[in-house]
C-alpha cells in the first residue's frame, strides 16, 4: 500500500499552487493594464479640457478683439467725427445728425452685440444703434433698468470714463465678475 503524501509534497498542494499561479498570472495582467489604462484616459482627459478650455478662451479673445477694432474705427472715422461734433457744436439740430450716428452705428451691429451706444457726456446724451437717442438716466431705465438690474451707478461711470481706450467693464453689481 501507498503512503498518503502529506503537506507541500502532497498532489493536491501542488495541484493547487499551479492553479492559483495561473489564475494569478491573468489577474496581475488585467490589474496592470486597468491601472495604466486609468492613467492614461485621465490624462487624455484633462489634455481634452485643456484644449477646449483654451479654444473657448481663444474664441472669447478674438470677440473682445472684434469689439475693439470696432470701438477704434468708430472713434477714428472721420464721419463719426463730423458727426459727433456737430451734435456738441449745434446741439439744437442733433436729431438730423443722431440719426446719421445711429445708422453708422448700425453698420457695426452684428449677432453678438445687443446695442452699440455713443454717449456725450457734456450734452448727456446717448445714441444708440438699436434704441432711440435720449439723456443716459432715461435710455438706462428704459433699456436696461427694471428686471432685477440695479446697476445705474456703474452704469453711469462706464459711460462718463474718461479713459482713452476700450476697456472691458462688467456691470452686474458684482466688481469681482
Amino acid at each position: 500500500r501507498k503512503t498518503q503524501k502529506r503537506g507541500r509534497k502532497s498532489y493536491y498542494y501542488k495541484f493547487f499552487l499551479s492553479f492559483i499561479v495561473v489564475l494569478l498570472v491573468p489577474m496581475l495582467t488585467i490589474a496592470l493594464i486597468f491601472i495604466s489604462s486609468q492613467t492614461i484616459i485621465r490624462d487624455q482627459i484633462l489634455r481634452a479640457s485643456q484644449n477646449t478650455l483654451n479654444q473657448f478662451f481663444l474664441r472669447v479673445d478674438d470677440v473682445l478683439g472684434e469689439v475693439q477694432d470696432i470701438c477704434v474705427t468708430i472713434v477714428n472715422s472721420n464721419d463719426s467725427k463730423s458727426y459727433s461734433k456737430k451734435i456738441v457744436d449745434q446741439f439744437d439740430k442733433r436729431a438730423f445728425y443722431a440719426r446719421k450716428v445711429q445708422e453708422q452705428l448700425k453698420g457695426y451691429m452684428g449677432e453678438k452685440y445687443l446695442d452699440i451706444f455713443e454717449y456725450y457726456p457734456g450734452k448727456d446724451y446717448v445714441i444708440s444703434a438699436n434704441n432711440a437717442s435720449m439723456d443716459l438716466e432715461s435710455y438706462y431705465k428704459r433699456y436696461y433698468g427694471g428686471n432685477g438690474n440695479d446697476f445705474w451707478e456703474e452704469f453711469q461711470s462706464v459711460a462718463q470714463t474718461s479713459r482713452k481706450k476700450p476697456v472691458l467693464l462688467s456691470m452686474n453689481g458684482k466688481s469681482s465678475d
